[in-house]
Protein backbone atom coordinates (compact mmCIF):
# COMPACT_ATOMS: atom_id res chain seq x y z
CA UNK A 1 0.00 0.00 0.00
CA UNK A 2 2.81 2.43 0.91
CA UNK A 3 4.70 1.57 -2.22
CA UNK A 4 1.68 2.35 -4.40
CA UNK A 5 1.13 5.70 -2.60
CA UNK A 6 4.80 6.63 -3.01
CA UNK A 7 4.75 5.81 -6.73
CA UNK A 8 1.55 7.85 -7.18
CA UNK A 9 3.05 10.84 -5.36
CA UNK A 10 6.23 10.66 -7.47
CA UNK A 11 4.16 10.47 -10.67
CA UNK A 12 2.14 13.55 -9.66
CA UNK A 13 5.38 15.43 -8.87
CA UNK A 14 6.96 14.50 -12.20
CA UNK A 15 3.81 15.47 -14.13
CA UNK A 16 3.65 18.78 -12.23
CA UNK A 17 7.28 19.64 -12.99
CA UNK A 18 6.87 18.66 -16.65
CA UNK A 19 3.72 20.77 -16.96
CA UNK A 20 5.51 23.76 -15.43
CA UNK A 21 8.43 23.56 -17.84
CA UNK A 22 6.26 22.91 -20.87
CA UNK A 23 4.03 25.89 -20.06
CA UNK A 24 6.95 28.33 -20.07
CA UNK A 25 7.28 30.47 -23.24
CA UNK A 26 9.92 29.33 -25.68
CA UNK A 27 13.05 31.39 -26.07
CA UNK A 28 12.76 34.03 -28.78
CA UNK A 29 8.96 34.25 -28.75
CA UNK A 30 6.95 37.37 -28.04
CA UNK A 31 5.79 36.06 -24.66
CA UNK A 32 9.36 35.19 -23.65
CA UNK A 33 10.58 38.71 -24.39
CA UNK A 34 7.55 40.37 -22.77
CA UNK A 35 8.10 38.39 -19.58
CA UNK A 36 11.86 39.01 -19.65
CA UNK A 37 11.42 42.74 -20.23
CA UNK A 38 9.02 43.10 -17.31
CA UNK A 39 11.23 40.97 -15.09
CA UNK A 40 14.29 43.11 -15.88
CA UNK A 41 12.39 46.37 -15.52
CA UNK A 42 10.53 45.53 -12.30
CA UNK A 43 13.30 44.00 -10.22
CA UNK A 44 13.37 47.00 -7.86
CA UNK A 45 13.11 45.02 -4.58
CA UNK A 46 16.44 43.25 -4.97
CA UNK A 47 17.97 46.47 -6.31
CA UNK A 48 16.74 48.30 -3.20
CA UNK A 49 18.37 45.72 -0.94
CA UNK A 50 21.60 45.94 -2.94
CA UNK A 51 21.59 49.75 -2.69
CA UNK A 52 22.92 49.56 0.87
CA UNK A 53 26.40 51.10 1.18
CA UNK A 54 28.11 47.75 1.79
CA UNK A 55 26.67 46.44 -1.47
CA UNK A 56 27.58 49.34 -3.77
CA UNK A 57 29.85 47.36 -6.10
CA UNK A 58 27.41 44.46 -6.28
CA UNK A 59 24.58 46.93 -6.87
CA UNK A 60 26.43 48.51 -9.79
CA UNK A 61 27.02 45.13 -11.44
CA UNK A 62 23.45 44.01 -10.81
CA UNK A 63 21.90 47.22 -12.17
CA UNK A 64 24.12 47.10 -15.24
CA UNK A 65 23.10 43.49 -15.88
CA UNK A 66 19.39 44.29 -15.50
CA UNK A 67 19.69 47.33 -17.78
CA UNK A 68 21.39 45.21 -20.45
CA UNK A 69 18.68 42.55 -20.17
CA UNK A 70 15.93 45.19 -20.45
CA UNK A 71 17.56 46.68 -23.56
CA UNK A 72 17.97 43.20 -25.08
CA UNK A 73 14.31 42.35 -24.56
CA UNK A 74 13.15 45.81 -25.66
CA UNK A 75 15.06 45.54 -28.94
CA UNK A 76 13.62 42.07 -29.51
CA UNK A 77 10.09 43.37 -28.86
CA UNK A 78 10.70 46.15 -31.41
CA UNK A 79 11.97 43.62 -33.97
CA UNK A 80 8.92 41.40 -33.34
CA UNK A 81 6.64 44.41 -33.96
CA UNK A 82 5.13 44.56 -30.46
CA UNK A 83 6.82 47.85 -29.56
CA UNK A 84 7.33 50.91 -31.73
CA UNK A 85 9.29 54.09 -31.16
CA UNK A 86 8.50 57.59 -32.20
CA UNK A 87 9.91 61.06 -31.59
CA UNK A 88 7.40 63.90 -31.26
CA UNK A 89 8.60 67.41 -32.10
CA UNK A 90 7.36 70.18 -29.81
CA UNK A 91 7.00 73.80 -30.80
CA UNK A 92 4.93 75.38 -28.01
CA UNK A 93 5.96 73.49 -24.87
CA UNK A 94 9.01 72.13 -23.12
CA UNK A 95 9.94 68.44 -23.31
CA UNK A 96 9.79 67.99 -19.53
CA UNK A 97 6.19 69.29 -19.55
CA UNK A 98 5.22 66.82 -22.25
CA UNK A 99 6.89 63.90 -20.45
CA UNK A 100 5.13 64.88 -17.21
CA UNK A 101 1.80 65.13 -19.04
CA UNK A 102 2.33 61.72 -20.63
CA UNK A 103 3.20 60.13 -17.30
CA UNK A 104 0.20 61.63 -15.51
CA UNK A 105 -2.21 61.79 -18.51
CA UNK A 106 -5.09 63.74 -17.04
CA UNK A 107 -7.45 62.07 -19.52
CA UNK A 108 -6.77 58.70 -17.91
CA UNK A 109 -6.91 56.61 -21.08
CA UNK A 110 -3.17 56.10 -20.96
CA UNK A 111 -2.91 55.41 -17.23
CA UNK A 112 -5.24 52.42 -17.37
CA UNK A 113 -3.77 50.90 -20.51
CA UNK A 114 -2.36 47.42 -19.72
CA UNK A 115 0.50 47.98 -22.18
CA UNK A 116 1.79 50.98 -20.22
CA UNK A 117 4.24 48.69 -18.40
CA UNK A 118 6.18 48.33 -21.67
CA UNK A 119 6.40 52.07 -22.37
CA UNK A 120 9.05 54.68 -21.82
CA UNK A 121 8.85 58.46 -22.22
CA UNK A 122 12.05 60.50 -22.49
CA UNK A 123 13.07 64.01 -23.41
CA UNK A 124 14.73 64.16 -26.82
CA UNK A 125 16.92 67.23 -27.03
CA UNK A 126 15.49 70.68 -26.45
CA UNK A 127 12.24 70.31 -28.37
CA UNK A 128 11.22 66.68 -28.57
CA UNK A 129 9.85 63.69 -26.72
CA UNK A 130 10.92 60.12 -27.46
CA UNK A 131 8.28 57.44 -26.84
CA UNK A 132 8.72 53.67 -26.92
CA UNK A 133 5.49 51.71 -26.61
CA UNK A 134 2.74 49.75 -28.25
CA UNK A 135 0.80 51.22 -31.17
CA UNK A 136 -2.21 52.06 -28.98
CA UNK A 137 -0.03 53.87 -26.44
CA UNK A 138 1.75 55.85 -29.15
CA UNK A 139 -1.60 56.89 -30.63
CA UNK A 140 -2.73 58.11 -27.21
CA UNK A 141 0.58 59.94 -26.73
CA UNK A 142 0.00 61.70 -30.04
CA UNK A 143 -3.38 62.95 -28.76
CA UNK A 144 -1.98 64.06 -25.38
CA UNK A 145 0.90 65.97 -27.01
CA UNK A 146 -1.43 67.55 -29.57
CA UNK A 147 -3.74 68.73 -26.76
CA UNK A 148 -0.76 70.10 -24.82
CA UNK A 149 0.54 71.96 -27.86
CA UNK A 150 -2.89 73.40 -28.64
CA UNK A 151 -3.44 74.50 -25.04
CA UNK A 152 -0.19 76.49 -25.23
CA UNK A 153 -1.46 78.43 -28.25
CA UNK A 154 -4.47 79.79 -26.39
Amino acid sequence: MRKRTLIGAMAVAVIGVAAYFLSQPRKGTLEYHKKGFLRAKNSWLLGKWLAKPAMSRLNRVYCQYKAERAVFHEEALIELGFLHYRTFALSNSQPYEAVYKLRTDSGGALLFNPDLAYCEFMEAGTNGVFVVGTASVIDRCKEVIRDLELSRLE
